[in-house]
């Protein structure tokens, strides 16, 4: 009896070291970059008063097999503008969008050593930037900057999986966030 116990005890933990290996990528597997661009793609923090520029996130996996971006929590700030004050205070300028129209690219398979863009402009018009496969916004209209000191951040977590049956991972809240200059 005592053997079988030690046996049945031997084989559960052996299960259980299985079902962990098969949970998919684990930071840092999945990596982020969150940058603001010009609109010819060039990294910056500082712009001309007027222009344009883009947000561009995105979602890294390093790992040597494909994942499934599952989502992201609090998308309604995403990209949300706001503008410093002398004193530090925050003035919500806005954000470059209505609403999110397909969940921030949900279920999007990520090759391994791929990245998946979420990119945006400040200012949106017709046919000017964008398609459906990096754009999962609805974007509004919205006004070019004053010259200022300028933050844009968000906070969030994000859910993956390593196919489409296996479990959820889901990381620890993370905060992103810049500082940009409009001069």
């Amino acid at each position: 009896m005592r053997n079988s116990a030690l046996l049945l005890i031997t084989f559960l933990l052996f299960i259980a070291c299985k079902d962990d290996d098969d949970k998919g990528p684990q930071p840092p597997d999945i990596t982020y970059d969150f940058k603001l661009l010009k609109m010819d793609g060039t990294p910056a923090t500082t712009f001309t008063e007027g222009e344009n520029f883009i947000f561009s996130f995105r979602i890294i996996n390093a790992s040597s097999y494909d994942v499934i971006f599952k989502g992201m929590e609090n998308t309604y700030d995403v990209f949300r503008v706001f503008r410093l004050g002398s004193d530090n205070s925050l003035d919500d300028v806005g954000k470059p969008y209505q609403t999110t129209c397909d969940r921030i690219r949900a279920y999007d398979r990520i090759a391994a050593s791929d990245t998946l863009f979420i990119e945006l402009p400040w200012q949106s018009f017709p046919g000017e930037y964008g398609s459906s496969a990096t754009l999962p916004f609805c974007p509004r209209q919205t006004n070019p900057l004053p010259a200022g000191e300028y933050y844009t951040g968000f906070i969030t977590r994000f859910a993956f999986a390593a196919g489409d049956t296996a479990p959820d991972h889901i990381t620890p809240v993370t905060e992103f966030g810049l500082r940009f200059d409009v001069e």
